[in-house]
């Protein structure tokens, strides 16, 4: 699947953030293609457990970046079995954008 995303966030923090994705067929892919980029490869893996739903990305370089989605709830505490070595949730440096630069 080739996807476009632009999240923007809605206030100071993260915790509001606009998301917009456009879908990209094989010709669209190709012509953005053509133009100057830098392309961030990730894998995607969802992990559910014990009622929490994670979404781990394996970036190229070995990073491992978890999020958890608790669709329209609030943010609840992060599961006891995932062990987390730092939250980047505030951080722009690790935002796609910046990951991929």
């Amino acid at each position: 699947m080739r996807k476009l995303g632009h999240k923007v966030r809605l206030g100071q923090d993260g915790s509001a953030i606009a998301c917009t994705s456009l879908y990209l067929d094989e010709r669209e892919w190709d012509l953005l293609l053509t133009l100057p980029h830098r392309t961030l490869y990730k894998t995607r893996h969802i992990v559910e457990r014990d009622g929490a739903v994670v979404a781990i990305d394996a970036l190229d370089d070995g990073t491992l970046l978890a999020e958890i989605d608790d669709a329209d709830a609030e943010r609840g505490p992060v599961p006891a079995w995932l062990d987390v070595l730092q939250d980047v949730t505030q951080d722009e440096v690790w935002t796609g954008a910046r990951r991929a630069r």
